[in-house]
């Protein structure tokens, strides 16, 4: 369990193993009476004033993912870009 602000996150495992722990989880999603309203449906369903709400609280708050610089695509740089890096292929027509 870590903290990012104010939010509660778990650490999470598809295989089991601590040094797999790549997968954060809000831990409000463990806490059963969040969750007592769920469904689970064959297909998702969404109240649309519910998205338009979204939608508004994204614009207003700015969300990482309108950031101009985001993770290491943006720092790095590939020195040899553009240039050949694989052997030539050989012709194996006679």
């Amino acid at each position: 369990m870590i903290k990012k602000g104010d939010v509660t996150i778990f650490r999470c495992s598809l295989s089991g193993q601590a040094s797999n722990r790549w997968l954060e989880v809000p831990a409000w999603m463990f806490d059963r009476s969040a969750g007592v309203s769920w469904r689970i449906t064959a297909a998702a369903q969404v109240d649309l004033a519910v998205l338009v709400a979204l939608a508004e609280l994204l614009h207003d708050t700015g969300v990482p993912s309108q950031s101009q610089k985001i993770g290491a695509a943006s720092d790095s740089h590939d020195s040899n870009r553009g240039e050949v890096h694989a052997a030539q292929a050989h012709d194996l027509r006679r």
